[in-house]
């Protein structure tokens, strides 16, 4: 309700369109993810969308509103847009990433949120693509567990690992963030440019 005030306290139309539109999006997102728990059959395609719905559209929508503020260049608007999207995409894979592989004193969360709550992520799903028949077997049995264990765990990581699936992860999380930087650099240099070239790196080194 807060966030429609404000988009309602720029009087334009154009942002209100955008970012009411992106909430929709995020939404149908949410329910589209909901609906793929414990789905090992769920594949990167939907996978990606799911993210490009929820994080990176919120991203996205943040950047384009912002430059949209700013200027009326469309081709800087839509970098910004893209932008956006890039690095949102890359901070849900370093999430992804950081949940079998955080530190939980630095992350104030415990490790493996997402497989106890059957959430297939992208270290899983290229697991699931490229593992061997008996490996995709225990995924699939360990994330249909009702009452998983902290051995289970245990078990999923070392399929990770077997599989360097973690690795995996932050090298597709680097891409988006080489693609994020790509677009900024679209937009003439300047100190903030610059500012956020540097945040697209941090998110790659991020520990919680």
């Amino acid at each position: 309700s807060r966030a429609f005030q404000l988009m309602v306290a720029t009087k334009s139309l154009s942002i209100l369109e955008v970012l009411s539109n992106a909430a929709a999006i995020i939404a149908e997102s949410e329910v589209l993810q909901l609906t793929n728990i414990k789905n090992i059959n769920i594949g990167l395609k939907t996978y990606f969308k799911i993210i490009e719905g929820k994080t990176a559209e919120l991203f996205s929508a943040a950047c384009e509103t912002g430059a949209m503020i700013a200027t009326s260049n469309l081709n800087q608007i839509k970098s910004f847009k893209s932008y956006g999207k890039s690095i949102g995409i890359c901070f849900q894979l370093i999430d992804d990433y950081l949940d079998y592989k955080g530190d939980k004193k630095i992350m104030g969360k415990l490790i493996g949120n997402d497989f106890f709550n059957s959430k297939l992520t992208y270290p899983i799903i290229i697991t699931l693509n490229e593992g061997t028949n008996s490996e995709k077997e225990k995924i699939e049995k360990l994330f249909k567990k009702k009452q998983k264990t902290k051995n289970d765990l245990k078990l999923i990581l070392e399929i990770l690992d077997n599989n360097n699936a973690l690795k995996k992860t932050k090298i597709e999380a680097i891409k988006w963030s080489k693609k994020a930087k790509e677009e900024i650099q679209k937009i003439p240099q300047n100190p903030i440019t610059i500012l956020l070239q540097e945040l697209a790196d941090s998110i790659i080194s991020r520990s919680s």
